[in-house]
């Protein structure tokens, strides 16, 4: 492949849209807990405050970050780019 012909894939590439997921916690309830939530409730997650968190695409972990405000919204700011591999860069 020439130069010319990676650079049209990898600007196509780069036009496809992906979800991306930022993982605040998880926990698990059962369907009556979850059945009797309510305005006001509190469900604990299992993640601490001070923990960065996991940014998914494709299942794949591929960064962690913290949150910020940006113009009164929340906001990621990436802190690590997690390789490939699964290990931290």
């Amino acid at each position: 492949m020439t130069d010319t012909q990676n650079q049209n894939e990898a600007s196509f590439l780069g036009d496809i849209p992906v979800e991306v997921v930022v993982e605040l916690g998880r926990t698990r309830l059962v369907l009556r807990d979850l059945a009797n939530l309510d305005t006001d409730d509190v469900v604990e997650l299992d993640q601490p405050m001070d923990k960065p968190l996991d940014v998914v695409v494709g299942g794949k972990l591929i960064a962690r970050g913290e949150l910020v405000m940006v113009a009164e919204r929340m906001a990621l700011r990436i802190t690590e780019i997690v390789a490939s591999s699964g290990k931290s860069t």
